[in-house]
């Protein structure tokens, strides 16, 4: 298609058309085609390559501290759900270890009572169990 078709056709509003035009947007002589070619190849300049590199390095340095600070709330939180249950844990350990106490007293009175056929006092069996710890 030549460059007046593709013209007349993207006026008609053809999309084929409008697609041809974008895809084929070299113009038609070798020196501007090396014109076109080195100027599209062209790198960007040093100072905005370093602008490019700083805000980047920026923005990777405040996603990391806005991903650290949240890393730190909720360890913070779970942190102190931790201490929490342990001394709920605590508690729970001491309230049957003071039982222990009274159930090994018992079991000595019960199987001293099984053996001699005689039951000792509460204070004896207290004393024996506290004795043998």
């Amino acid at each position: 298609m030549s460059h007046c078709l593709r013209a007349r056709a993207l006026q008609a509003g053809e999309p084929k058309a409008r697609l041809a035009v974008l895809l084929c947007t070299r113009p038609p002589d070798r020196k501007r085609r090396r014109k076109w070619r080195d100027a599209s190849a062209s790198k960007p300049a040093p100072r905005k390559q370093a602008s490019s590199r700083a805000l980047a390095t920026a923005a990777k340095a405040r996603v990391t501290d806005a991903a650290n600070a949240r890393a730190a709330e909720e360890e913070a939180v779970v942190n102190a759900r931790i201490a929490e249950a342990e001394t709920a844990i605590g508690k729970t350990r001491d309230a049957a270890m003071t039982n222990v106490g009274t159930i090994a007293a018992d079991t000595a009175a019960a199987i001293v009572e099984r053996l001699t056929g005689k039951a000792p006092t509460a204070a004896e069996a207290t004393a024996a169990v506290k004795g043998a710890a």
